[in-house]
């Protein structure tokens, strides 16, 4: 069973430095945040909900794949995410990952420590980012850790981020 408490920001895999997002960072063209079910506790929102909603963020992320020995971690930045999907900016492609584990780093508020949200994801789309000169994996969200993460996620980006004027476009 998963665990349903924070998680530490010492606690994201880390086998390389993370990437770092560009000073001035382009907008992607299309970035649509399909969804899963909704009505279930760590289920995701559908997209045309208002809790999809992406907001302008620049957050470090991980994906991990694999365990053990066939353990393999892509390291990158989100520029924008919602409850429902994010895309992931990263200096290396991610292959078409079937089965993977997202750690987001939201950043500490005043008073409090960084969060690290841990979900289950899949891919939508992979291209080559040539205005950021990096490679971009949209991803819609399939189930959170606990559903503690899903309303903090919710809660810190329509208390502390900007919302960005389509759901659907960036």
């Amino acid at each position: 069973m998963m665990e349903e408490t924070p998680t530490e920001a010492a606690d994201i895999p880390s086998t390389e430095p993370a990437a770092t997002p560009p000073a001035n960072e382009p907008a992607p063209a299309d970035e649509t945040a399909p969804a899963g079910d909704s009505g279930i506790a760590g289920e995701i929102a559908p997209a045309d909900d208002p809790a999809a909603t992406r907001f302008r963020v620049k957050w470090r992320a991980a994906i991990v794949s694999g365990s053990g020995d066939s353990e393999v971690i892509y390291h990158g930045w989100l520029k924008d995410v919602s409850t429902a999907g994010t895309a992931i900016f990263s200096e290396r492609p991610i292959p078409l990952l079937k089965s993977f584990d997202l750690y987001i780093e939201v950043p500490a508020m005043p008073g409090q420590k960084e969060r690290i949200l841990t979900l289950k994801a899949r891919i939508v789309y992979a291209v080559y980012d040539g205005e950021a000169a990096e490679f971009r994996t949209g991803m819609e969200f399939t189930k959170f850790a606990s559903a503690n993460d899903q309303t903090f996620l919710a809660t810190y980006l329509n208390n502390n981020c900007h919302p960005l004027s389509s759901p659907h476009l960036t």
